[in-house]
C-alpha cells in the first residue's frame, strides 16, 4: 500500500488515530465511531537521523468526501505516528 486512509476519533477524551486501506470508505466507519474529529490519506516514510535510526515520517492531506471531514496537518500526522511507531 503506498498510502491509506484514516479518521481521528474522539474516545474517553483522547484522540485517536483509526487506519485503514484505501479500498474502504471514511463513512464505512462512521457507524462504528460517534466522534469523528478529522479525516484524510496519510503515508509514511522511513526518516532516520544521529539520535534515532528507527524514526518514521508521515503525512496527511486532502478530506473524507463522505464525512466532509479535512485532514489537519501535524495534529493528525503526530497521532498517526503515535500509533505505528512505539516510543521506547
Amino acid at each position: 500500500m503506498d498510502y491509506g486512509k484514516y479518521i481521528i476519533v474522539e474516545e474517553r477524551g483522547h484522540e485517536v488515530a483509526v487506519l485503514f486501506n484505501c479500498l474502504i470508505e471514511h463513512q464505512s466507519l462512521s457507524l462504528a465511531f460517534c466522534n469523528i474529529v478529522s479525516a484524510g490519506f496519510f503515508e509514511v516514510g522511513a526518516e532516520p537521523n544521529k539520535e534515532d535510526s528507527r524514526d518514521i515520517g508521515v503525512s496527511v492531506w486532502g478530506k473524507s468526501v463522505s464525512l466532509n471531514i479535512e485532514a489537519r496537518k501535524g495534529t493528525d500526522e503526530k497521532l498517526i505516528k503515535d500509533v505505528l511507531r512505539d516510543e521506547v
